[in-house]
């Protein structure tokens, strides 16, 4: 791997982990009442934003230099939707064909009667929203950024100024709507995470300037994740992500300017540590998709066996079997993967992304 890039891979290792984190708190009897859990549930959450700056990144990066929309498409299409439908199927059977109704079953079902109500616009309903399964709304939104990369094109070809400019209006706009209700909104989710994009291509377009600006500063990069993190515990009545309808007054998501300092944060650390050779991080990032693709299986089985209730971890303080669940649950996400990947040969990645 590229030394230049090495940080980008620990990144998404780091990225990946935190993404399995907050989700690992519904296995716990977690009832973040305390500052220091909602506290650490607010650093925690949203940490999809981490992969969107990296995904911005990566797109000026390694994309934008020799860009064709039809192969980027072509390979986004293999390599991201097709595991998604493939890992979708069984869900979505259960939930519309068997159960009769699945999650967010009130936004999803039209209520009409007959095979088309019942059947058919549910189905589509969920593939469009991902909502069959935790985290899959990551897939429809981002497939609709990656469809929107000759825009991005046009973006990286205008002036600094003129690029951070809108990047700034892109974040007054997303702070104000928030994240969509139940992330059912592909379009809001991507207005939403637009400035974390614009982020990472913007960072990449002036890595060594930015490395500089941000050398020595990493100590109030991490007192303004902090800050902004206790200001949420303390001033408002929500903690970790903000969700509303779009025109609907909620505040100011002060949660994005957080992930955005961390992205920044985050960045000037790995950097440092970019010659050496962090193989467990390395091993993460590899995997990271087959990890995101696989762990909200393997979370609605836990939940489906009562994982609360289970001995030893069931009894444990709530942090410490949140930090059991987070590294066990990413261990044998990436074990099964590993599996997939030897038993399926070329053909895992488009089965589980990896």
């Amino acid at each position: 791997m590229a030394e230049h890039l090495r940080s980008l891979a620990f990144f998404r290792g780091v990225a990946i982990v935190l993404i399995v984190a907050g989700h690992c708190f519904a296995l716990v009897d977690w009832s973040a009442d305390s500052f220091a859990e909602k506290l650490l549930e607010n650093l925690v959450k949203g940490s999809t934003v981490l992969f969107v700056f990296i995904s911005g990144f990566l797109f000026h990066h390694v994309f934008a230099p020799r860009f064709e929309l039809r192969r980027f498409m072509g390979k986004k299409l293999r390599n991201v939707l097709l595991p998604y439908l493939t890992l979708s199927i069984a869900p979505i059977v259960y939930f519309v064909f068997i159960q009769g109704a699945g999650p967010f079953s009130e936004l999803i079902y039209s209520g009409r009667p007959g095979v088309w109500g019942e059947y058919v616009q549910p189905t589509l309903m969920y593939l469009w929203t991902g909502r069959h399964l935790i985290a899959y709304w990551y897939i429809p939104f981002i497939m609709v950024v990656f469809a929107l990369s000759p825009a991005f094109l046009g973006y990286l070809r205008l002036p600094l100024w003129a690029r951070l400019l809108i990047m700034a209006a892109t974040l007054i706009v997303a702070v104000l709507i928030h994240r969509p209700v139940k992330n059912i909104s592909v379009l809001q989710s991507v207005v939403y995470f637009l400035p974390a994009y614009l982020l990472g291509m913007n960072v990449s377009t002036r890595r060594q300037a930015a490395l500089r600006w941000l050398t020595g500063k990493e100590p109030w990069l991490a007192l303004g994740v902090l800050g902004l993190a206790s200001a949420q515990v303390m001033l408002y009545a929500q903690h970790s992500n903000l969700h509303k309808h779009p025109l609907a007054w909620g505040g100011v998501d002060i949660l994005l300017p957080q992930k955005l300092l961390a992205c920044l944060l985050l960045y000037a650390l790995l950097e440092r540590l970019r010659a050496r050779e962090l193989r467990l991080l390395n091993a993460l990032a590899d995997a990271s998709f087959a990890i995101f693709f696989l762990h909200p299986l393997l979370l609605l089985g836990l939940r489906g066996y009562n994982a609360r209730a289970w001995p030893v971890i069931g009894g444990l303080p709530p942090a410490l079997g949140w930090l059991i669940w987070v590294v066990a649950l990413t261990a044998a996400c990436y074990l099964l993967a590993a599996l997939v990947r030897r038993v399926t040969g070329r053909y895992s990645r488009r089965l589980i992304g990896w």
